[in-house]
Protein backbone atom coordinates (compact mmCIF):
# COMPACT_ATOMS: atom_id res chain seq x y z
CA UNK A 1 0.00 0.00 0.00
CA UNK A 2 1.39 3.20 -0.89
CA UNK A 3 -0.04 6.46 0.78
CA UNK A 4 0.62 10.30 -0.06
CA UNK A 5 0.44 12.82 2.33
CA UNK A 6 -0.53 16.66 1.56
CA UNK A 7 3.06 17.67 0.92
CA UNK A 8 3.73 14.92 -1.49
CA UNK A 9 6.15 12.51 0.85
CA UNK A 10 5.28 9.05 0.07
CA UNK A 11 5.11 6.07 2.12
CA UNK A 12 5.08 2.59 1.21
CA UNK A 13 3.73 -0.53 3.18
CA UNK A 14 5.34 -4.15 2.15
CA UNK A 15 3.01 -7.03 2.60
CA UNK A 16 3.57 -9.31 5.30
CA UNK A 17 6.30 -11.16 4.97
CA UNK A 18 5.23 -15.05 4.84
CA UNK A 19 8.04 -16.41 7.44
CA UNK A 20 7.83 -13.52 9.84
CA UNK A 21 4.87 -11.12 9.62
CA UNK A 22 6.80 -8.08 9.13
CA UNK A 23 6.04 -5.27 7.27
CA UNK A 24 8.69 -2.76 5.85
CA UNK A 25 7.90 1.08 5.55
CA UNK A 26 9.78 2.39 2.55
CA UNK A 27 9.79 6.28 1.65
CA UNK A 28 9.33 6.37 -2.16
CA UNK A 29 11.78 9.46 -3.58
CA UNK A 30 10.35 11.86 -6.24
CA UNK A 31 12.62 9.74 -8.55
CA UNK A 32 10.74 6.08 -7.27
CA UNK A 33 13.66 5.28 -5.70
CA UNK A 34 12.72 4.25 -2.48
CA UNK A 35 14.30 3.69 1.27
CA UNK A 36 13.39 1.58 3.89
CA UNK A 37 12.61 3.93 6.92
CA UNK A 38 11.16 1.11 9.27
CA UNK A 39 9.52 -1.95 10.69
CA UNK A 40 6.12 -2.71 11.60
CA UNK A 41 5.76 -6.06 13.91
CA UNK A 42 2.49 -7.29 14.23
CA UNK A 43 1.81 -8.81 17.91
CA UNK A 44 -0.89 -11.41 17.58
CA UNK A 45 -3.43 -12.62 20.33
CA UNK A 46 -3.92 -16.29 21.43
CA UNK A 47 -6.88 -16.10 19.18
CA UNK A 48 -4.86 -15.56 16.35
CA UNK A 49 -6.32 -11.87 15.90
CA UNK A 50 -3.81 -8.95 15.71
CA UNK A 51 -3.89 -6.81 18.82
CA UNK A 52 -1.20 -4.62 18.39
CA UNK A 53 1.24 -3.02 15.96
CA UNK A 54 4.98 -2.09 17.08
CA UNK A 55 6.84 0.07 14.81
CA UNK A 56 10.76 -0.04 15.21
CA UNK A 57 12.80 2.41 12.87
CA UNK A 58 16.23 1.46 11.35
CA UNK A 59 18.28 2.06 15.04
CA UNK A 60 15.65 -0.63 16.34
CA UNK A 61 14.04 2.26 18.38
CA UNK A 62 10.30 1.95 19.06
CA UNK A 63 9.63 5.85 17.62
CA UNK A 64 5.68 5.32 18.53
CA UNK A 65 3.98 3.37 21.21
CA UNK A 66 2.19 -0.18 20.08
CA UNK A 67 -1.59 0.06 18.67
CA UNK A 68 -4.08 -1.63 16.84
CA UNK A 69 -4.96 1.12 14.75
CA UNK A 70 -3.04 0.64 11.77
CA UNK A 71 -3.56 4.08 10.26
CA UNK A 72 -2.07 5.38 13.81
CA UNK A 73 1.05 3.96 12.61
CA UNK A 74 0.97 5.21 9.15
CA UNK A 75 0.40 8.72 10.06
CA UNK A 76 3.49 8.51 12.57
CA UNK A 77 5.85 7.36 9.80
CA UNK A 78 4.72 10.03 7.78
CA UNK A 79 5.06 12.63 10.09
CA UNK A 80 8.26 11.33 11.09
CA UNK A 81 9.25 10.93 7.35
CA UNK A 82 8.13 14.59 7.23
CA UNK A 83 10.14 16.14 9.56
CA UNK A 84 12.65 14.41 8.23
CA UNK A 85 12.65 15.77 5.26
CA UNK A 86 12.30 19.12 6.46
CA UNK A 87 15.57 19.19 8.49
CA UNK A 88 17.88 17.82 5.94
CA UNK A 89 16.42 20.61 3.55
CA UNK A 90 17.48 23.33 6.48
CA UNK A 91 20.78 21.47 6.76
CA UNK A 92 21.19 21.60 2.71
CA UNK A 93 20.27 25.49 2.59
CA UNK A 94 22.25 26.27 5.50
CA UNK A 95 25.21 24.63 4.02
CA UNK A 96 24.33 26.17 0.66
CA UNK A 97 24.62 29.29 2.24
CA UNK A 98 27.60 28.86 4.22
CA UNK A 99 29.34 27.83 0.49
CA UNK A 100 28.14 30.79 -1.09
CA UNK A 101 29.58 32.87 2.08
CA UNK A 102 32.82 31.31 1.18
CA UNK A 103 32.76 31.97 -2.33
CA UNK A 104 31.71 35.52 -1.53
CA UNK A 105 34.77 36.21 0.54
CA UNK A 106 37.07 34.71 -1.85
CA UNK A 107 35.71 36.64 -4.56
CA UNK A 108 36.11 40.18 -2.48
CA UNK A 109 39.82 38.92 -1.25
CA UNK A 110 40.46 38.65 -5.34
CA UNK A 111 38.98 41.86 -5.94
CA UNK A 112 41.06 43.69 -3.49
CA UNK A 113 43.91 42.17 -4.99
CA UNK A 114 42.91 43.18 -8.24
CA UNK A 115 43.26 46.95 -7.13
CA UNK A 116 46.14 46.75 -5.19
CA UNK A 117 48.34 45.80 -8.28
CA UNK A 118 48.87 48.93 -10.47
CA UNK A 119 47.27 48.50 -14.40
CA UNK A 120 49.85 48.26 -16.69
CA UNK A 121 49.39 50.76 -19.78
CA UNK A 122 50.81 50.07 -23.18
CA UNK A 123 52.84 53.38 -24.08
CA UNK A 124 53.09 53.96 -28.21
Amino acid sequence: MKTVNENKIQVRFSSPDPRTNIIEVIRVWPDESEISVGRIYPNFSKEGDVTSYTSMDLHGNEPFQPTSDFSEIEKHFTQSIKKIAEESFMRNMQDYVAEYEEREEAIKFLRQLKSRKPSKLLNR
